[in-house]
């Protein structure tokens, strides 16, 4: 509010009751010396009613206020309107009338009266009902009468538009002598029949004086019955045009039968026309055909019975009759007639009657006579009311087409759906057999396949194809083959289903059911390497055996027979020459004839005694009838030499050409150290030439540790690799030792593991100057019993989040006391702001002399958990220099202090800053001194003294008066004989506004002080009392008002309204 300015500022007091009533008003401003100005209100309220209409519920009409209905209406038809008039006051309210005037286009009237008295927070409803004349605006007005103290007259104004509209009727028969009244009236349809469809028709006419339009009809609630409700044949109705739809109803079961009819339009005051339907059911046979099942055909219809036809050929039709009916329907005959170019004859007749719910099947079996189309009619006579005749016309056409017949042997012909047995079949041997496919049709046949259907049980089978695919109807193209083989799985009977697909109409899929029984056998054969047979008494040359070296070799034994082969032993026999040798026992001792289940391996290790030829007899005992005893001869020559073995752990054995797993354990771009263990388990010496490292995957990898050139027999070296991955995720590698081992070089081991992101830590002091884990930091220029604090950069130097789980210190505090902080952000990004984060620790030497510490940072890097730092420094005597505003909240030397509050232009500010000697000795103060003063003046008003005991404090006292609104500032320095901050220096800052002085009046005029109060006549319990306050700025610049509310109210609902502004020019 500019200065001489005001502002009003009104307020609504509503009593909640008769008596006495308060509440407390504060408005906030920038007045310097009355912030708030609160004021307290008090009156006493005499109980009343209070009128309040709403229309519709919660839609509140004011007195004076309008009540517009719109358009739609219709003229001459009546809008009924019903108001809702509540008392909210204390007391009852008086309704001394209620009236309507001012009718303009329109009748009104009150179909609805109010009470004499409505009690408080009771209501009542005034229905008025008004009809428009003719098409057009039209309007009225409400007037209720009540002892309301303000509103005894309440004024409603109500207007609308209205137009000319269609009117529905509708009518069963026609004629409005037959209308059905909306909502009231009813129909009923007779006769009706359980599981028979009635068709009801229903005129619709427009008695309107508009267009009428039909937007939909539905039903609801069918009860003991199904409706289908039509659309009607016109839409749109011109006044006095009339249109039908038709109603189908179907009872469900005898007895009482209803439902809902709905048809929806435009018209104003009956847009759902609905009224109930109604009738009484008998129970009677309802019939119902089908074919093929879930395809109807009506009485009288066609049924299409296709091409697929061939002439002379008969063809089976099996229609499905129901009774959907709510009693027997009773068949009477079935007739067949009007055959054309065909022979239809009744080859499995219907009974005599079909219970309701339940079917009969029907069968017609016709031939045609030639090619060419044929038809005839078929007539089932039964004692359905509306359908006692069900005639159904059936037409088709029919071509020459060819006929199968398959046969094995030939000429012995196999039907379709027939039987086979093969006999003389072996398990697992195949048994091949030769079919004659011949064409004993008039037209061409076509094979389209052969093969099987369903389950193999216990055979495999394999199907050729046909030698020709299209057969003529006589003569030597008139018949093809095609093999089929034949090999049971196991013992005993086994079966399948033979299947030939033609285009003949009748056998389309040609099957014949194949069975017999196999007679046993199992069966043994030695593979090394796997699927590489070696005969009963065969040979085996294992190449690359070194003397005193092991070589293992893995054999596998295969059942290829139709019998379980059972395994009894393996082992040598005869003499072990220039060899030790140890052979595994099987896997499985039990090989089933085929499957998984049909190998199993064991192993031979095999070490060469000295240098030279060496061999032995290997053997394998089996229930194999043919091959009980399998023997073979195994043998080489050793040479002396070196034989590389790897490990890693210790003692785990990795194989040339094994997989090294290394776990989910590594970070990626932090490296991980592996060391493998090479031994020679050779004769000789074995020479390494080098280490080859490839297909580096997400990783980079490094020799750390190299081998030596050569390594003695019985001795080992180790490896070391260093694998960094990249990223997170799998990484893999592949190295390569290269060595004279004659069957092992190179010696390749694939490794692979998993990374995660992670982080990797770097701590810094000060920012940039990294302190390494387990390194030492010096600080200089402390001070006996006097607080230094530093502060610490941890970076994230990884790939993935670090998170920091802790700091503080390990071990002793020598001499010193140290409180370390926690950090700003615990979890630590890999990049960008969120990459770092600070703490502090404040060094507090306890006496004079060297200190030391250790700091310990927690985290979760995988290889500096936890960091430590050795600090250390050397404590000198002197005062130690801190200064507070308030008491308690630290200034640092060179730091900000920004000022807080409201500040006045011209107006004085005293700041009391509070000095500490933190120190072991006193602190000598030599002088305070202003600078920069900018749009301000500052003073020392309360000076400090020459000397601070050490733990001792003084206060001193600045005052600072802004000279202008707008920003000021000044430097304030403290000079002591502080080592490390004899000038102790601190930047103050704030902003002066130009002052405003708030004063309040009601009425105009009348002051109310600041803290006093204000009392309130006249008003009612309920009622609302509005109070207008006028805000005035008596100050000489402008008063910002910012807020005002109200509190402690007491009987009474307040509403505070903001204040509308009006400066005096």
């Amino acid at each position: 509010i500019a200065s001489g300015g005001f502002a009003d500022l009104q307020i609504t007091v509503t009593p909640t009751a008769g008596g006495t009533f308060s509440f407390d008003i504060d408005i906030n401003s920038d007045d310097v010396d009355e912030n708030p100005y609160d004021i307290h209100v008090d009156g006493t309220s005499a109980p009343g009613g209070e009128i309040h209409v709403e229309r519709p519920v919660s839609t509140s009409i004011p007195d004076g206020g309008s009540d517009s209905l719109g358009g739609g209406h219709v003229a001459g038809v009546n809008i009924i309107l019903d108001y809702i008039v509540y008392n909210q006051g204390s007391a009852a309210l008086t309704i001394n009338s209620a009236g309507l005037t001012g009718l303009v286009n329109c009748a009104a009237n009150i179909t609805g009266s109010l009470p004499g008295t409505i009690a408080n927070g009771a209501q009542a409803t005034l229905q008025v009902t008004v009809s428009p004349n003719a098409a057009g605006n039209f309007s009225f007005d409400i007037d209720i009468d009540s002892n309301d103290v303000d509103e005894s007259n309440y004024d409603i104004s109500v207007d609308g538009t209205a137009i000319p509209g269609g009117e529905i009727d509708i009518q069963r028969p026609a004629g409005v002598a037959f209308s059905i009244a909306d909502g009231s009236g009813s129909d009923s349809i007779t006769p009706t029949t359980a599981g028979v469809t009635t068709f009801a028709t229903y005129t619709i006419e427009n008695l309107g004086t508009a267009g009428l339009t039909l937007t939909g009809q539905s039903f609801n609630t069918p009860n003991n019955c199904n409706v289908i409700v039509g659309a009607p044949v016109l839409s749109s109705l011109n006044p006095g045009q009339t249109t039908t739809f038709q109603v189908q109803v179907t009872p469900t079961a005898s007895g009482s039968w209803d439902f809902e009819l709905v048809v929806n339009s435009n018209d104003v005051n009956e847009a759902t026309y609905n009224f109930p339907v109604s009738g009484n059911a008998a129970p009677g046979g309802e019939i119902h055909v089908e074919r093929p099942v879930g395809t109807g055909i009506a009485d009288g219809a066609t049924d299409n019975i296709g091409n697929g036809f061939v002439a002379g050929v008969g063809s089976v039709l099996t229609y499905r009759v129901f009774n959907q009916g709510t009693a027997a329907l009773n068949i009477s005959g079935v007739s067949l007639t009007g055959q054309t170019n065909c022979g239809a004859v009744v080859t499995t007749a219907l009974p005599a009657s079909i219970a309701n719910g339940a079917f009969a099947d029907l069968q017609v079996t016709v031939t045609p006579t030639a090619l060419g189309a044929f038809s005839f009619d078929i007539d089932i006579d039964s004692d359905d009311i509306d359908e006692s005749t069900y005639d159904i016309h059936a037409d088709g056409s029919a071509a020459p087409g060819g006929e199968i017949d398959v046969q094995q042997p030939a000429p012995t012909s196999i039907a379709n759906g027939g039987s086979q047995t093969v006999n003389g079949t072996v398990a697992g041997a195949t048994t091949q057999l030769i079919y004659t496919v011949e064409n004993t049709g008039t037209g061409d046949l076509t094979i389209t396949g052969t093969g099987t259907t369903g389950a193999l049980n216990n055979v495999g089978v394999v199907v050729g194809t046909v030698g020709s695919t299209v057969l003529t109807p006589t003569g030597p193209g008139s018949t093809t083959t095609f093999t089929v083989d034949i090999t049971p799985t196991a013992l005993g009977a086994w079966s399948f289903t033979l299947q030939v697909t033609s285009n003949d109409t009748t056998d389309p899929s040609y099957t014949i059911a194949v069975g017999g029984n196999a007679a046993p056998g199992g069966e043994i054969e030695l593979q090394r390497p796997a699927l590489s047979p070696i005969a009963n008494g065969g040979n085996d040359n294992v190449a690359g055996t070194v003397a005193g070296a092991t070589t293992q070799v893995t054999y596998t034994i295969e059942n290829t027979g139709t019998g379980d082969l059972t395994i009894t032993g393996t082992g040598t026999t005869g003499a072990l020459n220039n060899v030790g040798v140890i052979v595994g026992t099987v896997g499985s001792t039990v090989l089933t004839p085929a499957g998984a289940g049909s190998t199993t391996t064991f192993t031979v290790d095999i070490t060469p005694t000295a240098l030279g030829a060496w061999s032995f007899t290997l053997q394998i005992n089996s229930n194999d009838t043919t091959d009980p005893s399998y023997t073979i001869n195994v043998s080489d020559t050793a040479v002396p030499g070196g034989e590389i073995h790897v490990e890693r752990p210790v003692s785990t054995n990795i194989f040339d050409g094994g997989t090294d797993n290394t776990g989910n354990s590594h970070v990626a771009g932090v490296g991980t150290v592996l060391t493998y263990t090479v031994r020679n388990l050779g004769t000789a010496v074995m020479t390494l030439s080098g280490i080859a490292i490839s297909n580096e995957t997400n990783c980079a990898v490094v020799v750390t540790g190299a081998l030596p050139g050569s390594i003695p027999n019985g001795n080992s070296a180790p490896l070391q690799l260093t694998v960094t991955p990249t990223a997170s995720g799998s990484f893999s590698f592949d190295f390569d030792i290269n060595s004279n081992d004659q069957d092992e070089n190179p010696y390749d081991i694939h490794v692979d593991g998993n990374a995660a992101p992670g982080g990797e830590i770097d701590i810094q002091q000060p920012a940039l100057t990294s302190i390494a884990s387990g390194g030492s930091q010096t600080v200089n220029g402390t001070v006996a019993g006097a607080t230094t604090q530093l502060t610490y950069t941890i970076e994230n130097q990884g790939t993935g989040d670090l998170t920091i789980s802790g700091t503080g210190t390990t071990g002793a505090l020598n001499n010193v006391g140290v409180v370390v902080g926690t950090v700003g952000s615990a979890v630590l990004s890999t990049s960008g702001p969120g990459s770092t984060t600070t703490f502090t620790v404040d060094i507090t030497p306890t006496a004079l002399g060297a200190w030391s510490f250790v700091l310990r940072v927690s985290n979760d890097d995988t290889n500096e958990n936890p960091y430590d730092i050795n600090v250390s420094g050397s404590a000198a005597p002197g005062g130690e220099i801190q200064v507070e505003r308030p008491a308690s909240t630290v200034i640092l030397d060179g730091a900000p202090d920004s000022l807080t509050g409201t500040h006045v232009a011209g107006v004085g500010t005293v700041l009391n800053y509070t000095v500490r000697n933190l120190g072991t000795a006193g602190l000598t103060i030599t002088g305070t001194a202003f600078s920069n003063e900018i749009n301000c003046a500052a003073v020392v008003t309360g000076a400090l003294p020459g000397t601070i005991a050490n733990g001792a404090f003084a206060v001193l006292q600045v005052t600072v008066t802004p000279s202008a609104a707008g920003p000021f500032s000044f430097d304030l320095d403290i000079n002591s004989n502080d080592v490390d901050e004899s000038t102790y220096d601190i930047a103050v800052d704030g902003t002066a506004l130009a002052g405003g002085e708030i004063n309040l009046q009601r009425p105009g005029g009348t002051t109310i002080l600041h803290n006093g109060s204000d009392p309130v006549t006249g008003a009612v319990a309920g009622a609302s009392t509005s109070l207008f306050y006028t805000i005035q700025n008596l100050g000489t610049a402008d008063l910002t008002i910012s807020g005002q509310s109200f509190n402690t109210n007491n009987n009474c609902n307040v509403t505070v309204f903001a204040p509308a502004v009006n400066p005096i020019a």
